[in-house]
């Protein structure tokens, strides 16, 4: 059965069963408006009415127009409005946006020059798009500035070398990087975010939520990239809340929670804001992380922020068990196949693929997406770009069976219950 709910100057039309009850409706209403259960009034509906009570009992039939109190519903379009023209001011402040249309552009130029793709091939693109455009986030010089404002920069760039000798400081300098990178990974990961497995009820406070599906993103929502929207009942107070799953760093800053792609996007935002060229890696296994380009070390170096660990590339195959397929690092001048610094059996990771995939196929997509975002940057930048890319295939090539298995490699997933990216 199909009912319009009008709310304010906004109309949405939902599907629902006879059957369901009134405290149904109103859970699928909050769903997609964001009004709390017990503050949705009807012109319709008498506010006495039991929750427990069937539409059809009401005399709900196909078609119906629901009315929310316009009071309400008015205030919220207000307070988004609001919301909107600021978010809204701030990207305009950046010259980045000019590069974020044309990173959009690349995608729907993309979008329209296959339509004759199977299924897994239009996800792959889809995918690369789609990261594409997240890791444009982190050139943002407005986000960079608000990210800086929330880390303890003394605390992480404190020297510990202070009272060394000269020589002693010498040999230390190549580790300060590190250093910086490892306080960073402890502080955001101990400290600054938290990771959800069920929700914590925004009302009552109580952990005993369960999940109860999925609700329909509302505009704010859509804002900040959170095109899926988790729904957790709460059995102490028996009210819903929502939790939208943002791809929106800037928002990321204020929930500060998150699963793993939660982790690796606000991440990879914040070692970017520190200074220092970052990929966002997306593990078509269901996993995110983050890579960072230390230049004492003229490398790029494996970090995950949901288990506080560094260099340890082996963790997934090894440790977790992980039957890898697609490793790919994505940063505003590069898409880059990094699946061989994380893999030991190459050819099985090959056959997974083949299974979806042509191999030379994708090969060619992470080529041209790489040299399309290549050309959004200059020509020094550029030939630094492709030289650690040379580089960086020559260490592929050379086999990391030989190399001890760290602490970290071996052991199994620590970061939360809920295994989701």
């Amino acid at each position: 059965m199909r009912i319009v709910i009008l709310a304010g100057c906004k109309e949405y039309e939902i599907s629902i069963s006879l059957d369901s009850t009134f405290e149904d409706l109103k859970a699928v209403i909050f769903s997609i408006t964001s009004i709390q259960p017990e503050e949705q009034k009807f012109e319709e509906i008498p506010e006495e009415t039991p929750l427990e009570t069937t539409l059809k009992d009401l005399n709900f039939s196909d078609g119906k127009t629901l009315t929310l109190n316009d009071t309400f519903c008015s205030t919220k379009v207000d307070d988004f409005t609001e919301k909107m023209e600021q978010i809204i001011q701030q990207f305009t402040q950046t010259e980045q946006l000019k590069l974020l249309t044309r990173k959009i552009q690349i995608g729907l130029e993309t979008k329209t020059q296959n339509q004759n793709l199977s299924q897994f091939q239009k996800s792959f693109i889809r995918t690369i798009i789609a990261n594409i455009e997240k890791s444009n986030q982190y050139e943002d010089r407005y986000l960079q500035e608000k990210i800086l404002s929330k880390l303890p920069i003394e605390k992480i760039m404190e020297n510990e070398n202070e009272n060394k000798k000269e020589n002693e400081k010498e040999n230390e300098k190549e580790k300060s990087d590190y250093l910086i990178i490892k306080k960073t990974i402890s502080w955001f990961k101990n400290e600054f975010f938290h990771w959800v497995s069920n929700l914590p009820c925004e009302f009552c406070k109580s952990t005993k939520t369960t999940r109860e599906g999925m609700g329909v993103p509302n505009q704010e929502d859509l804002l900040f990239g959170a095109s899926r929207v988790e729904l957790f009942r709460c059995p102490d107070c028996n009210r819903v809340s929502r939790f939208p799953r943002y791809n929106v760093v800037s928002k990321l800053l204020e929930t500060q929670r998150g699963r793993c792609g939660e982790y690796a996007n606000a991440f990879t935002a914040v070692l970017r804001a520190l200074g220092f060229d970052v990929r966002y890696i997306h593990d078509w296994t269901d996993h995110c992380w983050t890579e960072v380009f230390i230049p004492s070390w003229n490398r790029w170096v494996h970090c995950d922020p949901c288990e506080n660990i560094i260099d340890a590339p082996r963790t997934y195959e090894k440790g977790w068990g992980k039957k890898l397929k697609w490793v790919v690092g994505f940063s505003s001048s590069e898409v880059v196949d990094v699946t061989k610094r994380y893999t030991e059996k190459w050819e099985e990771v090959l056959q997974r693929r083949s299974q979806e995939l042509n191999e030379e196929w994708v090969q060619n997509q992470i080529t041209k997406f790489n040299s399309e975002v290549l050309e959004t940057v200059n020509q020094e930048q550029k030939k630094i770009i492709l030289l650690r890319q040379e580089k960086e295939k020559l260490e592929f090539v050379d086999s990391k069976e030989s190399l001890p298995l760290k602490h970290e490699e071996t052991r199994d997933r620590i970061s939360g219950n809920e295994k989701k990216n």
